[in-house]
């Protein structure tokens, strides 16, 4: 392993292959080759780890002690572990992220998270910009290192983000983010997780005044099925601005206890709009038990 690494240093002295990738990897760009080139010697590498795991994890007697092979699940199990300290302790930024890919590759995305080695933080931030997974595995390897002020940074930007995600996994999100704002921190931070606790219980009331509209449009027979379908779609992803949530879903709809609780998390201080909104409520309630008592038999 580390005699394929030093050749793919060797052929690439002048780091072409990297200043390659920083300028992004463009088709027609001549050092390219390098690159290429240092990739297919990668995969040697990562060839022989894949054989170092096979051998290890069988039983099978490989060898015998004249001979100089390997005699026992013991040795195997050294020889594996010595083989990734090799490739985990090599400096090679290029290799370390072609690892890393290999082994979000192989579905082995898990393993990232017991690296401890100068370049797996830096993969994590720069592949976390476009990958839900490794955002995922980011705010996890914070919190197992006890940086709960990043972890909770990373979940709350997580939360209001543009990746495709449902509106419970949000507020799951927040919920979390919040537990780690609750968590010890060093006192450098401590007013900065003040601060963030307070913008993650704001879009958290937000998020729950949503969740509300959207468990009540599901169940609102008033509505057709295809205009309720619109209406989940719209609810059930991106946390919304307060006012679309209040002029697009919960007036027109007639939903006037969120429509109160809208004013509450917003700060709103128009006394004769809040008290038109308490009685449309009453008005509401009085037609509903009406409507329930004349559906009453004589026997009920």
């Amino acid at each position: 392993i580390e005699f394929l690494l030093n050749i793919a240093n060797s052929i690439d002295k002048g780091k072409l292959a990297y200043q390659y990738v920083a300028d992004g990897c463009l088709e027609h760009d001549e050092r390219k080759t390098y690159f290429e080139k240092r990739v297919a010697i990668y995969d040697l590498v990562f060839e022989t780890l894949i054989k170092i795991d096979e051998l290890a994890s069988s039983n099978t007697d490989y060898g015998n002690t004249t001979s100089g092979g390997v005699t026992n699940g013991n040795e195997l199990t050294k020889l594996r572990e010595e083989s990734y300290k090799t490739a985990l302790n090599y400096n090679d930024k290029l290799f370390h992220y072609q690892l890393y890919d290999w082994l979000v590759s192989q579905n082995a995305q898990q393993k990232l998270l017991q690296l401890d080695t100068d370049f797996i933080l830096p993969y994590l931030q720069e592949k976390s910009r476009n990958s839900l997974d490794i955002s995922n595995l980011l705010w996890v390897y914070q919190s197992k290192r006890s940086n709960f002020f990043s972890a909770a940074q990373i979940l709350y930007s997580l939360a209001v983000s543009d990746f495709d995600i449902k509106l419970d996994q949000r507020i799951e999100y927040l919920s979390r983010a919040n537990g780690f704002c609750n968590s010890v921190c060093p006192p450098s931070q401590r007013q900065q997780m003040i601060q963030l606790a307070g913008l993650i219980q704001e879009i958290f009331d937000v998020a729950a005044a949503q969740d509300d509209i959207l468990s009540l449009v599901k169940n609102d027979s008033r509505v057709d099925v295809d205009s309720r379908t619109e209406l989940v779609n719209q609810l059930d992803g991106k946390i919304l601005p307060v006012s679309d949530l209040f002029n697009d879903f919960a007036d027109p709809l007639g939903y006037y206890e969120i429509c109160l609780v809208i004013f509450k998390i917003s700060d709103f201080r128009n006394s004769d709009e809040i008290m038109s909104k308490w009685l449309e409520l009453f008005d509401s309630l009085k037609s509903e038990i009406s409507s329930n008592s004349n559906d009453l038999s004589p026997e009920d």
